[in-house]
C-alpha cells in the first residue's frame, strides 16, 4: 500500500513535474484509500517541498529527508512514480515496478529532439533492448496517465509470459515461427540441457532457482546492499497523528511488509536486472 513519489532533484523537474505526479496521487488514494505514499526529498528541496506538501489536507504523502531518504523508500515501497533520470536504475536493482514520467519547457523540448534520437530515455528500458517500465513524456505526462499505468501494476494486470520474455533473450532463448521459445546456441549448456523449452520462471520453481543461483555473486552482493534500514523519524503531512504513522503505516522491511499482488514481478525483475549487468 506504500507508493514512493520520486518527481526529480532539480528545482526545474518540480516545475513540470511535480503537480501531475500528486494528482496522480490523489487519483490512485481516492480509488484506495488505504494507499499511503512517500516523497524522498534531496536537501536542496526539502523546504519546498515541505511548503506545497503542507497545502495538503486529505492526501497521506510523507515527507521523508536525510542521507538515506531515497534508499530507505526504495526499499520500502511496494510501487513508485518517478521522474527519469538514474533513480530508474536504482529502481531496477532495487526490484521495484515504477511508472516514468519528464516534461519540460518547450523550447528545451524542441533543442532535446535535435540533439536526441532516442525515443525512451528510460535506462533500464535502453539495457534490456525493450520497454520495462512505461513512460509517459511531455504532453502524455498527466495525472490520469500515470494513475492509470500504476493501477495496472498495483492490480497485477501483467501477464506472466510478459515477465518471462524480458528474461529469455537474455539467457540465449530464441522464439521461432510459431511463436515459441527454445534455448538457442548462445544459451548455456545447463539451460539447454535442463530447460529446452521455454522455462517458467514464475509458474514453475526448478527455473527460478536455477535463475537465481546464475546470478554472479559480486551482482547479487550489489542488489542485496539495497536493503532498509532501521525505521526513522520523518516529516508527516495530511494527518495529525504523524507521530504514530510509523507503525500503523506499517514502516517495515520489505520481509516484514504484507504480500503485494506484484511481488512476483518484484521477484522477476531483480533477476532481469541482475542478469543485464552480468552480460553487459
Amino acid at each position: 500500500k506504500l507508493i514512493a513519489l520520486f518527481p526529480g532533484s532539480r528545482g526545474a523537474e518540480l516545475d513540470y513535474i511535480l503537480e501531475d505526479m500528486l494528482g496522480a496521487a490523489e487519483r490512485l488514494w481516492q480509488a484506495d484509500q488505504e494507499r499511503r505514499f512517500i516523497l524522498p526529498a534531496v536537501p536542496h528541496l526539502a523546504d519546498r517541498l515541505a511548503t506545497r506538501l503542507a497545502r495538503e489536507e486529505t492526501l497521506p504523502v510523507q515527507l521523508a529527508t536525510g542521507p538515506d531518504a531515497a534508499r530507505e523508500a526504495f526499499a520500502e515501497a511496494g510501487s513508485g512514480l518517478l521522474a527519469s533520470g538514474t533513480a530508474s536504475l536504482q529502481a531496477a536493482l532495487a526490484g521495484m515496478p515504477v511508472i516514468t514520467c519528464y516534461k519540460v519547457g518547450a523550447l528545451n523540448y524542441r533543442l532535446m529532439r535535435r540533439l536526441f534520437r532516442l525515443a525512451d530515455p528510460i535506462l533500464p528500458n535502453i539495457l534490456l533492448g525493450r520497454v520495462v517500465y512505461p513512460f509517459f513524456g511531455q504532453s502524455e505526462q498527466t495525472s490520469r496517465n500515470l494513475a492509470a499505468a500504476l493501477e495496472a501494476v498495483l492490480a497485477d494486470r501483467t501477464s506472466d509470459r510478459f515477465v518471462c520474455e524480458l528474461i529469455w533473450p537474455r539467457l540465449g532463448y530464441e522464439r521461432d515461427g510459431s511463436g515459441r521459445w527454445s534455448a538457442g546456441p548462445a544459451a548455456d549448456a545447463s539451460w539447454r540441457e535442463s530447460f529446452p523449452i521455454e522455462p517458467q520462471f514464475i509458474a514453475e520453481r526448478p527455473p527460478s532457482v536455477a535463475l537465481t543461483r546464475s546470478i554472479p555473486k559480486p551482482i547479487a552482493s550489489m542488489r542485496a546492499s539495497i536493503s532498509p534500514n532501521p525505521p526513522r523519524t520523518r516529516q508527516s503531512f495530511g494527518d495529525s497523528a504523524g507521530s504514530e504513522r510509523s507503525d500503523r503505516w506499517g514502516w517495515c522491511s520489505r520481509r516484514e511488509s504484507p504480500a503485494m499482488p506484484s511481488r512476483r514481478w518484484r521477484s522477476a525483475g531483480q533477476s532481469v536486472t541482475s542478469r543485464v549487468w552480468s552480460l553487459s
